[in-house]
């Protein structure tokens, strides 16, 4: 839903209708929208780190590793085009994002993701 309409689009009611829940029964799980956006975005990303961090640990040189990264992002967000559209948007600089939303779990993790980047083509360079 937050990929096909955005953010601030999407509301409560119809997340509620999507996920085949009442509106009250979500708000037993979920404060608010910005909490069930926050907790997808987490859950995936922690997907998407895991899996090109255990790639590129597992490749054996640096151009293998380097592949490994690249190839990794590419096949994930192929499998993942709805992530993708929203991950798209909060690290692309669109005035739509919710950035301030994410926390600091995400950012934190986004800093071991482009971590894992730089000493990955540093050592390839």
């Amino acid at each position: 839903m937050f990929s096909r309409k955005g953010f601030f689009k999407t509301s409560m009611a119809e997340i509620a209708y999507d996920a085949e829940f009442s509106v009250g029964s979500l708000y037993q799980f979920f404060a608010s929208k910005d909490a069930i956006y926050v907790a997808l975005m987490e859950e995936k990303f922690e997907e998407y780190l895991a899996l090109v961090q255990g790639e590129v640990n597992a490749a054996k040189g640096v151009l293998e590793k380097v592949d490994a990264l690249i190839a990794t992002k590419v096949r994930f967000f192929e499998k993942h085009r709805s992530f993708f559209r929203i991950y798209a948007t909060e690290w692309g600089g669109s005035e739509c994002s919710v950035k301030g939303a994410l926390g600091e779990k995400i950012s934190a993790r986004r800093e071991d993701y482009l971590a894992l980047i730089t000493s990955t083509l540093s050592a390839g360079i």
